[in-house]
């Protein structure tokens, strides 16, 4: 069932829009996943869920407490200074009691949209050790896919009718997304899980010796679609997880000699430096060009319009403006000088944008999460034996790694299927840190 619903959420899942079609189909789907995974008979085992769900739910409870109706003149008085409340308070038929969200129904529609995150944590307690293996062959498997889609999209010179999205990004490889930049994050976070995917056990001998290359060649594959997808944070991105896929295994350098140590060092750079130059001079690197080509003070709209975010943010704090009252909020601060047939549909910025719609209490669940990354994170890298387990850890430490510089820029972990892909990445850091813990108790319990 866990399987079966990242199937679905990879197939129509790839659109942060609240308005998107497919979401009529998506929504039940998940909802039945639940019911399937809480039916089953067997177990769960929340210890490897713990934190993450922990903080999902703080997350949710936040957003909840958004749409409890509050006395109106409490609300004027701490947020809103710019006077929306106060007009809206002065309507001859207004109510006595309103919310702190100044969009009820996106409010409702952002906390029904961590579903698919709570059901991947949940399935994820119901399953086995050796399952959650098999998840990310199967996480793997789908970006492939979208990847092999992606080609074809381009090929056939209008990706536009080869996507079930009404808005995506025209002729670029986004495969099963609707955005460039949310197809790169995804293709950057499989570098690191490919190379810890090499390590895993596996129950076929012979296939075994076939996984470096084929890890490899789909290396290779996907940062070739990131750089002709024109998509210039995933430039950053690849990077990030090319530097995943070298060390989530450091143990493994150590055991080359020093003049296979330096010619992998000095080969790896000079051929991705040889790939650069050809795609660039071929004109086929879109990612480097429309980076040599950015304009900040005409078309950079995430600069230009970042003021009036920020104007927003200093009138809405602490409670912030309600989940999904961006658009309509933005209308309001944005200056003439930026009105165009385009709406500003999100912040792109993810950080900022959670620090305006969920105030100081969202912020805070947001920092708290960045928190607990960072500290399991470096006790995984530190940990002396490297295990199947502690190896798929850190990869899914980077794969997280790598969403979140996707957020500064972008708003991937809205989308449905990245939201859940972090969730699972989420479990397995976590899954990771309990089974150092589990190795070290042993240890010392041997040594006494």
């Amino acid at each position: 069932m866990v399987a079966a619903l990242l199937v679905v959420l990879a197939l129509v899942g790839g659109s942060a829009r609240a308005d998107a079609l497919v979401l009529v189909f998506l929504r039940p789907m998940v909802v039945l996943a639940a019911m399937a995974i809480l039916l089953s008979p067997g177990p769960l085992d929340p210890r490897p869920v713990r934190i993450p769900a922990i903080l999902l739910g703080c997350l949710a409870l936040t957003i909840a407490i958004q749409l409890v109706p509050l006395p109106i003149d409490l609300l004027n008085g701490v947020a809103g200074g710019d006077g929306l409340r106060s007009a809206e308070a002065a309507l001859p038929d207004a109510p006595t009691f309103m919310p702190i969200t100044l969009t009820p129904d996106s409010t409702w529609n952002s906390l029904i949209a961590l579903l698919p995150a709570a059901v991947v944590l949940l399935g994820y307690a119901a399953i086995r050790p050796m399952q959650r293996f098999r998840l990310v062959d199967i996480l793997l498997a789908l970006i492939c896919l979208s990847a092999i889609f992606s080609v074809v999209q381009t090929l056939s010179g209008d990706g536009l009718q080869l996507s079930i999205y009404e808005f995506v990004h025209r002729n670029r490889p986004i495969g099963f997304m609707a955005n460039r930049n949310h197809a790169a994050a995804m293709l950057a976070l499989a570098l690191p899980l490919l190379s810890a995917w090499v390590y895993l056990p596996m129950s076929l001998p012979e296939w075994a010796r076939l996984r470096v290359p084929l890890a490899v060649a789909l290396g290779i594959f996907f940062i070739i679609l990131v750089l002709v997808s024109g998509s210039r944070s995933g430039l950053v991105l690849v990077g990030i997880g090319i530097v995943g896929a070298m060390v989530v295994r450091p143990a493994r350098w150590l055991r080359l000699s020093r003049r296979q140590f330096w010619a992998v060092v000095l080969s790896a750079p000079v051929a991705l430096g040889g790939l650069l130059a050809i795609m660039f001079l071929r004109g086929r690197a879109t990612s480097i060009d429309r980076l040599l080509a950015i304009d900040i003070g005409d078309t950079e709209l995430r600069l230009k319009n970042l003021p009036a975010v920020i104007e927003a943010v200093r009138d809405f704090f602490p409670l912030g403006s309600g989940f999904g009252s961006f658009t309509p909020l933005f209308q309001h601060y944005e200056a003439d000088g930026s009105l165009r047939n385009a709406y500003f549909n999100n912040a792109h910025n993810d950080f900022i944008e959670l620090v305006l719609t969920g105030g100081l209490a969202a912020a805070l669940v947001g920092f708290a999460f960045v928190i607990w990354w960072g500290v399991v994170s470096v006790r995984l890298f530190r940990a002396p034996r490297e295990t199947p387990e502690l190896v798929l850890a850190r990869a899914a430490s980077f794969g997280i790694g790598i969403l979140l510089v996707a957020s500064i820029s972008d708003y991937p972990l809205r989308t449905p299927f990245l939201g859940a892909v972090f969730a699972l990445l989420s479990a397995l850091l976590a899954s990771g840190l309990l089974q150092s813990r589990k190795r070290h108790d042993s240890l010392v319990a041997s040594a006494v």
